[in-house]
């Protein structure tokens, strides 16, 4: 990405610094979520095939490169989505949660909808699963 916009580096130097700080955000937001697939994929995998849905992840188009359909927001999106994933699977992922249901909003638009939806199989898990409880 640096390499397409290196004419933002002899320009302006704040700009070169801004595209330095985009880029390091990116990369953690990239490393997040390949460790959020990773800690989802081990809990019904072995721990090959749990590094081969890493693997996979990191090599998806849209978000090795940044020519996606929705542009840039499309990785960080998926970041915050699959960590509010694994959030609501684990128990100490419960106070995490909702900040990254919010978080999952405020990325894009189509956020709403991945949040509606991950809350309402959230919201039906737990009804069943007392439901079982309760021995019905």
């Amino acid at each position: 990405m640096l390499e397409e916009h290196h004419y933002l580096l002899v320009t302006s130097p704040t700009l070169a610094a801004l595209s330095i700080c985009i880029l390091a955000n990116y990369l953690f937001l990239f490393l997040s979520l390949l460790l959020s697939v990773f800690t989802l994929a081990r809990q019904w995998m072995t721990r090959q095939f749990a590094f081969l849905s890493v693997a996979l992840t990191a090599a998806l188009p849209v978000l090795a490169s940044h020519e996606a359909a929705g542009g840039y927001a499309d990785m960080p999106q998926a970041a915050i989505f699959t960590g509010a994933v694994l959030a609501s699977l684990t128990a100490g992922g419960s106070r995490a949660f909702p900040w990254l249901v919010g978080g999952t909003i405020m990325v894009k638009s189509e956020g709403s909808i991945l949040a509606t939806t991950l809350v309402a199989f959230v919201v039906i898990a737990a009804a069943l699963r007392e439901g079982r409880a309760c021995g019905r």
